[in-house]
């Protein structure tokens, strides 16, 4: 049976698991600790399929100057291979989702590879749309 809910801090070992599987090394599970603990814009959501963390999405309430409305961006959505193609990653998208309108946002904005083909698919049958921004990075 699948369980979606909000991130707490006892999930923090099965989301620095997953996290790790999805970006690689990188971030410690003190970071983690931390942004569950002090980060308000964040939410991260996980996915338990028989009490096994098996995928989460996280997303970022911004609220800037330049605009009227709070943004909600979604900054990342895994799933174990294992667990793909069960309709977890939709369910996660649409939690989020749901999780923005309740914070009064309208529009959710989100970043994924051009090679990440599926991911692109699971975002079109979503409702999402590609627009005409284009994404900059530099590394400070």
């Amino acid at each position: 049976m699948l369980l979606i809910k909000k991130a707490a801090l006892e999930d923090k070992n099965a989301i620095f698991k997953l996290n790790k599987k999805f970006n690689g090394e990188g971030n410690t599970l003190q970071n983690i600790e931390e942004s569950l603990k002090y980060n308000k814009n964040e939410i991260i959501l996980i996915a338990y399929e028989d009490d096994k963390a098996v995928g989460f999405v996280c997303g970022q309430i911004s609220k800037s100057i330049c605009y009227l409305e709070k943004q909600g961006i979604i900054t990342g959505l895994f799933v174990k291979k294992k667990y793909r193609r069960k309709g977890i990653a939709k369910k996660l998208l649409m939690s989020i989702e749901r999780v923005f309108a309740n914070n009064n946002i309208c529009a959710v904005t989100l970043e994924t590879s051009k090679k990440n083909e599926k991911a692109q698919s699971l975002y079109k049958k979503s409702g999402y749309k590609r627009n005409k921004h284009y994404f900059y990075y530099k590394d400070l």
